[in-house]
């Protein structure tokens, strides 16, 4: 599901959870607080109130706020864990994005630091992946940087199957301070229950 602005008219998450505020509330008012690619899974934070949403904005634009995914690859890292850094630029005509020199013009900087957790039998590892920026496609092209794509993630290099219109990428934590009572708020989603992700649930309980 699209986050917000459909072109087709289609259900959007704004428009869905607008629609359920409005059996006890008359002017419901929903936020957009950030977005997901529509081919991926996972929770999205959503505003009731303006001030609550200038709040969280100010959150994100400091790096208080912490987003932590889960990815399937087909393909095993070089390394457990690192700190990945790149500069991608946005091709809009491609709808993807594309690594880059750091003096090509307009490629901005993005970092992210994933985890090798598992490996399943199916041949899938697990990756946990820590957001430090946020770009457009980010996850997916540093992945595929490192010769690990998601799994179904055809634009970026993938040829392993999943769903249709799916790939393997979860919005799973989002860490926050609560804009009213300023205290810590962790929110977690479980991945959807399919064969790709199944085998990694007894390891991701050690992790909540």
């Amino acid at each position: 599901m699209v986050v917000e602005g459909a072109k087709s008219g289609s259900p959007t998450v704004q428009s869905f959870i607008a629609d359920h505020l409005q059996q006890t509330e008359k002017k419901p008012y929903v936020g957009i607080v950030h977005r997901l690619d529509r081919v991926t899974t996972g929770l999205v934070l959503l505003a009731k109130k303006k001030g609550a949403l200038k709040l969280i904005n100010e959150q994100f634009q400091k790096g208080v706020i912490k987003k932590s995914y889960l990815a399937l690859s087909d393909k095993e890292p070089e390394q457990k864990e690192a700190l990945l850094t790149h500069y991608l630029s946005q091709e809009r005509d491609l709808k993807k994005t594309i690594v880059r020199d750091a003096n090509y013009p307009k490629a901005k900087k993005c970092r992210l630091k994933y985890q090798q957790l598992a490996s399943s039998d199916m041949g899938y590892h697990l990756f946990k992946v820590d957001l430090l920026t946020g770009r457009y496609h980010q996850i997916r092209a540093q992945l595929a940087d490192i010769h690990c794509p998601i799994v179904g993630d055809e634009k970026y290099g993938s040829v392993a199957a999943y769903y249709h219109r799916e790939i393997a990428l979860h919005a799973w934590q989002l860490q926050f301070e609560d804009p009213i009572e300023k205290v810590p708020v962790l929110v977690s989603a479980t991945p959807p229950v399919n064969p790709f992700w199944n085998d990694f649930k007894n390891i991701l309980v050690s992790f909540q």
